[in-house]
């Protein structure tokens, strides 16, 4: 399995090929005021390799602390710490942060805590020459395997800029990236997100021909066309019911988590999904 991650503006990347494919991928909550404060939960594969890529060196701030014998690889821009790593006797060891994994459903990861302030400093060495992933390489921007991209938008076919504006805004929380009129094509770029969001953003596109005008409220051909992620299920299920949102499908829950199936002002189906964290 490999895993792919990165800090938040993706500055620092990489990929940690585990081996074998894992059932379940320990996650280690570290207890340390550091790691509490930077959202550092990290896990490791001792058999696996480890390839990080670093687009701009300059942005990123190697912080030690404590015994000093570990580099908190911290970026600069955003603030992300994917990756730590340890030289011991001339070798790089490191873990990873599974709140930056890409492509891992939370459901494989087997959370705990993890309290070191004991450990003497030949004790925490000879710990991670263990346990932590000691095939590690840093790799120059456009090396290796790791390409830095990622899906900006989705384009949403829709009737009409401003009543769906209306829709997503008021009924689902949604917020208006951008709106501005592009006169050269006689229309608006329209972007918008749900609420805490920084990743994909929904485009709007305006049907300006009979054919794309069929496709309004149907570009998954009655499928769930796409997929609304919540940290509180129960709260957005009750807000949504509460301003008109029309469910098709109950929630129910399933092995990854708690999903419920809604249409837009169209007819696109949307899952409201919480993913399980255990």
């Amino acid at each position: 399995m490999v895993i792919s991650g990165r800090c938040h503006c993706g500055n620092i990347a990489y990929e940690l090929d585990w081996k074998t494919d894992p059932s379940q991928i320990p996650a280690r909550a570290c207890t340390c005021s550091f790691c509490t404060g930077h959202g550092g939960v990290w896990t490791s594969c001792p058999t696996g390799s480890l390839q990080i890529t670093v687009r701009d060196p300059s942005l990123v701030s190697r912080y030690a602390f404590g015994t000093g014998t570990a580099d908190f690889q911290v970026c600069a821009r955003c603030g992300g710490v994917p990756v730590v790593t340890s030289r011991i006797d001339g070798q790089l060891y490191a873990v990873v942060n599974v709140n930056t994994f890409q492509n891992v459903p939370p459901s494989l990861l087997q959370r705990s805590s993890s309290t070191l302030d004991e450990e003497t400093g030949d004790e925490r060495l000879e710990r991670r020459k263990r346990n932590w992933i000691a095939n590690v390489s840093f790799a120059a921007p456009g090396e290796g395997t790791t390409m830095q991209q990622a899906l900006a938008h989705v384009a949403l076919v829709v009737r009409d800029y401003d009543e769906t504006i209306d829709f997503y805004t008021k009924k689902l929380r949604f917020v208006v990236l951008e709106d501005s009129y592009q006169p050269e094509q006689d229309k608006r770029w329209v972007v918008i997100a749900p609420p805490g969001s920084c990743g994909t953003s929904l485009l709007l596109a305006r049907a300006s021909t009979p054919e794309q005008e069929s496709f309004v409220g149907n570009q998954a051909g009655g499928r769930v066309f796409l997929f609304l992620g919540t940290d509180d299920f129960r709260r957005d299920y009750r807000d949504m019911i509460s301003a008109g949102v029309r469910f098709v499908r109950p929630p129910s829950v399933q092995a990854y988590g708690t999903v419920a199936v809604f249409e837009d002002l169209y007819g696109n189906r949307w899952d409201l999904l919480e993913y399980r964290r255990d």
